[in-house]
């Protein structure tokens, strides 16, 4: 019994400790420090029991194993709640405007530009996203094109431009009203 309450007490610590991280990465310091509070009651409890049993090795062992499952667990939450915005650059040999124009009707914003490769011309696009649209974007990148090579990158900070206002509103033109993704060709028409 013993050592399901170390594993349960560290993979909570671990997995508050992964999110207060992320978030103060992402600048959200108020909701870090809420998480802090949490964690440090946490931990401090964990390592109390695990300190005064130290005679049996496996609530060490258990211990330590279960900081490990605790990043994973934490990791995962996060990407599920991505949060953030994510600059994304999709360099493609289609020199149409019909990618472009189709990502700024779903609510992205694009700049795009013809740049020189190595085999000639191609179109650049500089896309700022939700990082929950992520995956619809590529999606609908790969649909045009399915060679394109996309890059990601997290923006720490930006300011200005129409996106600044508009870019907290463009996941609701993708996702229809039950929460399920609508298809590329559906939104396409």
């Amino acid at each position: 019994m013993i050592l399901l309450i170390i594993f349960l007490i560290q993979i909570t610590y671990v997995t508050l400790f992964t999110l207060r991280t992320i978030f103060v990465v992402r600048g959200k310091t108020q909701v870090a420090a809420v998480i802090s509070v949490i964690e440090v009651f946490i931990y401090i409890s964990g390592l109390s029991i695990v300190l005064s049993n130290l005679d049996n090795m496996f609530n060490l062992i258990v211990y330590c194993a279960s900081y490990g499952f605790g990043i994973i667990l934490g990791s995962y939450i996060e990407h599920k709640m991505a949060l953030g915005f994510t600059q994304i650059q999709v360099i493609t040999t289609n020199l149409s405007e019909g990618l472009p124009n189709i990502l700024r009707e779903q609510g992205f914003g694009v700049t795009s530009w013809v740049a020189e490769g190595r085999d000639g011309q191609r179109l650049v696009l500089n896309i700022l996203a939700k990082r929950k649209c992520c995956d619809r974007l590529e999606e609908t990148v790969k649909y045009f094109d399915p060679e394109a090579f996309i890059i990601a990158f997290e923006p720490t900070r930006f300011s200005g431009g129409f996106l600044a206002k508009k870019v907290t509103h463009v996941c609701s033109k993708i996702i229809d009203k039950h929460g399920k993704r609508e298809s590329v060709e559906k939104v396409q028409q």
